[in-house]
């Protein structure tokens, strides 16, 4: 039988996770990055956003010239590089760009939020099966 107190524990663990989960969904810090993948002679497949090097800003350029001497560039807000940049007959291909900067309390304390939640429902549902043995008749 249930008992009610480890349904509400129960109740309150789901209610705690999905504050958690919606928390993070809504408020979790994304950051970019440019980082050099890849080159190749050929244009990579479905990919649509191909960039001539001679198209690119003087600021693109230089972000650019560091990602292709193996430099990671990280960006807080904007990401303002193209996913491919045709430069000489080569194309190069970057990193996927979007990231969660874990470091970030908007983005580690709703995920620990909905951790809690979790081991909530945990601790109800293992309160309620140890308090509901089956008892042999003797």
């Amino acid at each position: 039988m249930v008992h009610w107190k480890h349904f509400a524990l129960l109740f309150l663990g789901v209610c705690v996770a999905m504050t958690g989960a919606l928390t993070w969904i809504g408020f979790a810090d994304d950051d970019f990055r440019y980082a050099i993948d890849g080159a190749d002679d050929d244009p990579p497949r479905g990919v649509t956003d191909i960039r001539e090097y001679d198209g690119l800003t003087d600021r693109q350029r230089r972000i650019f010239d560091r990602a292709r001497a193996g430099e990671t560039i990280h960006f807080e807000d904007e990401y303002p590089m193209p996913r491919v940049v045709k430069r000489d007959g080569t194309y190069y291909t970057s990193v996927a760009p979007r990231y969660y900067d874990w470091t970030n309390p908007r983005t580690f304390v709703p995920a620990l939020v909905f951790l809690a939640g979790v081991a909530t429902m945990v601790h109800a549902v293992r309160l309620d099966i140890g308090t509901s043995t089956v008892r042999s008749a003797s």
